[in-house]
């Protein structure tokens, strides 16, 4: 009996044999927590909803955070959703020293106004999908929604696109055109933000909502629509967050029946690194950046502000610049197009080194998950595929508003799979689990 209850995926048949394989869980409306339904659908709204209280302003996704950030607080002190882990306490970490760095650097009352919004944003978000996301079903249920928004986006970005004329955003001006087209919008502040946004669904479609590993039609026909949502920012981010996951989902492919797989991917980077070096006139950066960027002119604003960024960490490497200016050229906005970047320069290095730490927490324990369960190897790559074009992207843009909600979100949402163990899933109740059991032995169990 107890044999049957840890080893439900491993049913044996009348003969002994091992039992047919069952279907593979797919996505459910049903699955969704109501809270994380209306908090998607709040990123999509336009900044001219938002409203102010006082000298604060609110936007509906913000005042979701703020409403749940401390019931989510206390799930995770109590052990409701499991354990503390090295994440919640390195992010926690990070946002103290952003605050702290803040009023250090501005003052404490603005310390307390700026670091009250970051803590909601960052820690609220995060919170949202670490307590909500708690098996392979709600998994699967929140990226069936975030890839058909974004299909559903393509329906007023492409005439956006074709046209230059923003349907949800009629007042905003146009930023350019790229490539014939004009930058969509959709209901984002920037055309930067849309293309992420859009870009992020990629690997939640391929892995996810797929049934297997097979190369269908319906799994083709979404991921297009997709890249084409995405493709109609005409962002450079977009462009680097979609190459990021193609990239994987290819060597995923290629080496699937391959021990080590992820760790000669690795060693292959390194090397190309090391041979651009050797043998090129330009940095491996800059050569990444001139091929993953629409123009020229982009790629070199992106490495001066490197070049000039990081000489500011450096220049204040505990409490960073806080919201002061920076020295760079005259010629380059005041922008500092790196995410990453921009964290160290703002607040410090301490703020960036816990934040990268939390992130490469998650992700390696979750590289390491070796699931037999098919909805749950999904899981695991089609988060680690998101997660990786987030992560490039942020290399070449700032996030801010929705996107950076997002970014904290999808990290969250991730979370669950370090609970996973071969035959389990963190989520399944004592009696859904019995309910299983009778199945298999029947109705005198």
């Amino acid at each position: 009996m107890k044999s049957l209850v840890t080893n439900v995926g491993r049913a044996q048949g009348p003969a002994g044999a091992p039992a047919a394989a069952p279907a593979p869980e797919g996505a459910s409306w049903n699955q969704t927590h109501w809270l994380v339904l209306v908090f998607v659908l709040a990123l999509l709204q336009p900044a001219e909803t938002s409203f102010y209280l006082g000298e604060l302003r609110l936007t509906i996704y913000r005042l979701i955070l703020v409403c749940a950030v401390i019931p989510c607080l206390v799930k995770l002190f109590s052990g409701r959703i499991g354990r503390v882990n090295w994440c919640d306490g390195l992010l926690l970490a990070h946002v103290a020293w952003v605050f702290v760095a803040l009023c250090v650097m501005e003052g404490p009352m603005t310390g307390l106004k700026t670091g009250g919004i970051y803590f909601v944003e960052a820690v609220g978000a995060y919170l949202m999908g670490r307590c909500y996301i708690r098996s392979s079903k709600s998994f699967a249920s929140v990226a069936m929604l975030l890839c058909w928004v974004v299909i559903l986006l393509a329906v007023e970005t492409v005439p956006e696109a074709v046209t230059g004329k923003h349907f949800l955003k009629p007042g905003e001006g146009n930023v350019g055109r790229r490539m014939g087209l004009e930058r969509a919008f959709g209901p984002f502040d920037h055309p930067i933000l849309l293309g992420i946004f859009c870009a992020n669904a990629l690997g939640l479609s391929w892995y996810v909502l797929a049934r297997d590993g097979r190369l269908r039609i319906g799994k083709i026909v979404r991921s297009l629509l997709i890249c084409v949502s995405a493709l109609m920012s005409m962002s450079s981010g977009a462009v680097s967050a979609l190459v990021a996951q193609f990239t994987l989902i290819f060597w995923d492919y290629l080496t699937r029946r391959r021990r080590r797989r992820w760790l000669v991917l690795v060693l292959l980077f390194a090397a190309a690194y090391v041979l651009v070096a050797c043998f090129s006139n330009r940095t491996p950066m800059t050569v990444a950046l001139y091929y993953l960027t629409f123009n020229a002119d982009t790629a070199y604003g992106r490495i001066t502000i490197w070049d000039f960024g990081s000489v500011e960490v450096w220049r204040h490497p505990f409490f960073g610049i806080g919201m002061g200016s920076w020295e760079h050229p005259g010629w380059i906005s005041d922008s500092i197009d790196n995410f990453w970047l921009a964290t160290a320069m703002l607040y410090g290095l301490p703020a960036f080194l816990a934040l990268a730490g939390a992130f490469l927490h998650v992700i390696i324990k979750v590289m390491r998950i070796r699931a037999p369960q098919a909805i749950i190897a999904r899981c695991r790559m089609g988060w680690l595929t998101s997660m990786a074009g987030l992560i490039v992207a942020a290399c070449t843009v700032f996030y801010w508003n929705a996107l950076f909600v997002l970014l904290f979100f999808m990290l969250g949402c991730g979370v669950w799979l370090l609970e996973v163990r071969p035959g389990t899933q963190p989520a399944v109740a004592k009696k859904s689990r019995k309910r299983v059991v009778q199945r298999i032995e029947g109705p005198n169990v």
